[in-house]
């Protein structure tokens, strides 16, 4: 068999591999999912993290055990693209 001819586009894609730079080159859901995990062992919640609601008209605090970590770490990113 013959091997089909690549096109350019076809061999710039294959050679050029992205490395993200800056956290606006990276998803946001990736980059706090990631920044949350390194928070865990960094940042100790308060003693009442489990009784904290997100918001006033919320009758429960979140289900996820870590949302603690997961929303510094979102904050921590708004402030930093605002910057």
């Amino acid at each position: 068999k013959e091997a089909e001819p690549t096109t350019f586009s076809d061999t710039m894609a294959e050679e050029t591999k992205y490395a993200p730079k800056t956290v606006k080159d990276v998803d946001s859901h990736e980059f706090v999912k990631e920044y949350a995990k390194h928070l865990k062992g960094k940042l100790t919640p308060c003693k009442n993290v489990d009784l904290i609601k997100t918001g006033s008209y919320k009758e429960l605090a979140p289900y996820d055990p870590d949302w603690y970590f997961v929303r510094a770490a979102s904050v921590a990113r708004k402030i930093y693209l605002k910057q």
